[in-house]
């Protein structure tokens, strides 16, 4: 291995600066994080930088300058109201860990810590080395590394990282031979790497029919250097040293004249990705950047995150790359729309990201500047935050899981907007052969299809300390004249059919919020959880249909919810084990307590997959009607039911409603000028058409009192300016004050607002509506069409 003049000269310049270190007191810190197992000390910024020491200062800058980049993203994007400076910082070491150093805020809060390990230049190779020290060399990939981990993987992990369970295995139509340096033909004997990438500006030229087929011929490929990209000919580097021989790229496998084939492989991305034996992931820049560091392929690598520290030793502050469209320092690979599934579906992934080389798989992380250490694996609890949906894979219909998945999905861009659903298509086909009976339709899971249809969003009203969020804007069809895909509809009562994050869909829905808690260590109380979750059921039968013909419909599936007069429990007995419930085995917290909206509380539940979790609510429910497999034809945006309207007034609103947990744009005013209900708006644009409440003197106090009449003195509007709402739901919201409260059900209508287009209805806001002051409306039968 051999080391650049970049390299020698940063040993040089570190035995030159040794000298410096023995007066400094932050370089005295930083040794000491290195010699002692636990340590915690915070510097002001004043004070870490006043000597300006020319050794520890560059890597200080270089912390409070990432700190500062993330402000400002996360100010631009709306996470924070105002940036704060750096007013220091916070070395810390605990249990013998890998020492952190993170810039404090205005409160002295460590924010964002980097980890630090030293780097080691030249280390004989009988020398042993701690499991914190970087032998990583600047200037070159070691591809060695990757090689090794791909055979660790397939070795010890087993199934859970072969080839996606329940997903369609499929063999590309075409792949890159690398040896032969041509495309062939695939076959199922064909293992092969998959290349998942941003495509961006590339001025590469458009390749036709001539030039695919010269491509067949071996060596055909090295023939059209034009048409290969910067990064695809180091992923065809990387393949050759990784010893494997296929690999698939969208912009060379698909043929261009042969449309039927390419919508055929599009609508099969899914699976693809799925079934690659790796998929290899490029986080820096797009076609054009290429990998850097590749020895003898393209030029070194530039590390900036690495330091001078003492002879032959640097420190390395570890910049991992950002896995996730919600992190504003997020590569922008993960703002497109199509990468969502290719990067999701694929079982194991090698990352280039920051200039080195990352691992990711089910069962593992490991990155190159520590190839042996294995990243904490924070995906295994039963409640996780990451995007790994360990929950689902073993079967249990997790609606957290599926909500951080499809909001990580709905921040993204699509050249096309009308490809929202089919760039999601592969990985809800995959979601729903795991845990979600009947699959999807346009993104709302069939089993709970007609309370799926209540959702709503969180604009962060309840925070007056945070700016609120954007909401969603409605996705609006591009002017392209045709697309090869299905499915390219963007329904009003779908949240495929808006862009933008903070979806809510089921997720305060008791069966899910209640299914473990109290039975698993966690921060909640049983008031926090009864004042935020409810129980929605459905009150009429929705219809799809064919987008062939209008008039062939299917009845969409209804599952039992938790609270139903006269229904019993039932649960699939080949994964669930039912217990008697004993706060000893099965949760502390729940002693004494009885759960509310219909749980037994008798008896606990435990999944064959995920032993020692117990839950209140086996999900999926073994039972619904209507349910079976949806079949792969197209679908018609429309669904339909018959229903209940009625009309409504309108005035501002725009806070946190305590009564039915969401943010609300208006109140729902009667014909008497009576507080009724309140209603949500998908994003702040029409919120100015509607008038501000005139409130009667002295009853400001009654402003949020439903039902009660002389408090609003809004003229009544015409039904021409009324809201038209229907119902689809009826729900029941719990109230308690303490533990020993009764609990208090309040009960409302979920309605929709919806106005029409040429016999079509169209979603425009959800919303609630007090039980008996909807039930003493004038209410209309309505044939509700939704589109």
């Amino acid at each position: 291995m051999r080391f650049s003049n970049s390299a020698l000269a940063s040993a040089v310049n570190a035995a030159k600066m040794q000298s410096i270190q023995k007066s400094c007191e932050v370089c005295g810190i930083f040794d000491k994080i290195f010699v002692e197992k636990d340590v915690k000390r915070n510097l002001s910024r004043e004070r870490a930088v006043e000597k300006r020491c020319t050794v520890h200062t560059p890597l200080l800058n270089w912390v409070e300058n990432k700190y500062v980049e993330r402000n400002q993203l996360e100010r631009e994007v709306g996470y924070k109201s105002r940036n704060y400076e750096a007013s220091g910082f916070h070395f810390a070491r605990k249990n013998g860990g890998i020492p952190s150093v993170a810039v404090t805020d205005y409160k002295g809060r460590p924010q964002g810590p980097f980890q630090i390990i030293r780097h080691k230049l030249n280390i004989p190779e009988t020398s042993q080395q701690d499991d914190h020290t970087s032998t990583m060399n600047p200037d070159w990939i070691d591809l060695g590394v990757a090689k090794s981990w791909m055979d660790k993987c397939i070795a010890e992990h087993g199934s859970e990282c072969q080839s996606t369970l329940n997903l369609q295995t499929v063999s590309p139509a075409w792949l890159i031979d690398t040896k032969d340096d041509c495309l062939v033909p695939g076959t199922t004997s064909n293992e092969y790497i998959a290349l998942s990438y941003r495509w961006g500006p590339s001025t590469a030229p458009q390749m036709d029919n001539e030039t695919f087929e010269q491509m067949g011929v071996p060596g055909g490929l090295s023939k059209q250097q034009s048409f290969l990209t910067p990064t695809v000919q180091d992923a065809i580097h990387t393949v050759r040293k990784l010893s494997e021989r296929y690999l698939w790229v969208d912009a060379i496998c698909l043929p261009p004249d042969d449309i039927e084939q390419v919508s055929q492989q599009l609508q099969l991305m899914g699976s693809i990705y799925a079934s690659a034996k790796l998929t290899i992931v490029a986080l820096d820049g797009d076609a054009n950047t290429g990998f850097q560091g590749l020895e003898g392929q393209s030029s070194p690598r530039k590390l900036s995150n690495l330091f001078p520290w003492k002879t032959n030793t640097n420190l390395l502050l570890r910049d991992q790359p950002k896995l996730s469209a919600m992190d504003v320092q997020a590569s922008e690979y993960f703002t497109r729309g199509w990468t969502y599934q290719e990067y999701m579906l694929s079982q194991r992934r090698l990352i280039f990201g920051n200039q080195q080389i990352h691992w990711k798989c089910s069962c593992a992380e490991w990155h190159e500047d520590l190839p042996t250490l294995q990243e904490e694996q924070r995906g295994k609890s039963v409640r996780p935050k990451s995007l790994g949906f360990p929950n689902i894979k073993r079967g249990l219909s997790d609606i957290r899981e599926f909500g951080i998945l499809i909001n990580e999905y709905n921040a993204r861009q699509l050249k096309y907007p009308e490809d929202a659903y089919p760039a999601a298509d592969g990985l809800l086909n995959y979601l729903g052969k795991l845990a979600f009976p009947g699959g999807f339709l346009f993104g709302l899971p069939r089993i709970y299809f007609g309370i799926a249809l209540m959702w709503s969003i969180e604009f962060g009203m309840a925070n007056l300390n945070r700016p609120q969020r954007p909401g969603l804007a409605r996705r609006m069809p591009s002017e392209r004249s045709h697309s090869i895909l299905p499915n390219t509809h963007l329904p009003s009562w779908s949240w495929v059919g808006w862009s933008g994050y903070g979806v809510h869909m089921l997720d305060r829905e008791a069966q899910f919020r209640w299914a473990d808690l109290l039975l698993a260590e966690n921060g909640w109380s049983p008031v926090q959880l009864i004042k935020t979750s409810s129980v929605t059921v459905p009150i009429t039968e929705w219809f799809s249909h064919s987008s062939k013909d209008f008039n062939i419909t299917k009845v969409l599936p209804h599952a039992a919810t938790v609270y139903e007069e006269g229904s019993e429990l039932s649960y699939d007995k080949r994964v669930w084990t039912r217990k008697e419930f004993d706060h000893f085995k099965h949760g502390i917290k729940a002693e004494n307590f009885k759960p509310p909206f219909g749980f037994s509380g008798k008896h606990v539940y435990e999944h064959i997959n995920l032993p020692g979790k117990y839950f209140w609510w086996p999900l999926p429910p073994s039972t619904a009607t209507h349910l079976d497999e949806p079949d792969n034809t197209s679908y018609s945006p429309l669904i339909s039911c018959q229903a209940k309207r009625a009309w409504f007034g309108a005035a501002k609103m725009a806070r946190w409603s305590r009564d039915v947990n969401m943010d609300a744009h208006l109140r729902l005013l009667d014909k008497k000028g009576k507080l009724c209900g309140w209603l949500q708006l998908p994003n702040n644009d029409e919120i100015d058409r509607f008038l501000e409440p005139v409130i009667k003197e002295g009853m400001g106090r009654h402003v949020d009192t439903l039902g009660l009449e002389g408090v609003f003195l809004n003229p009544s509007p015409t039904r021409e300016q009324s809201l038209e709402l229907v119902a689809i739901c009826r729900c029941k919201f719990a109230d308690i004050e303490t533990i020993d409260d009764k609990i208090q059900y309040k009960e409302f209508y979920g309605v929709l607002w919806v106005e029409w287009t040429d016999g079509i209805a169209y979603r425009k806001g959800c919303g609630y509506v007090k039980k008996e002051l909807w039930e003493e409306q004038d209410l209309e039968n309505v044939h509700l069409i939704l589109g």
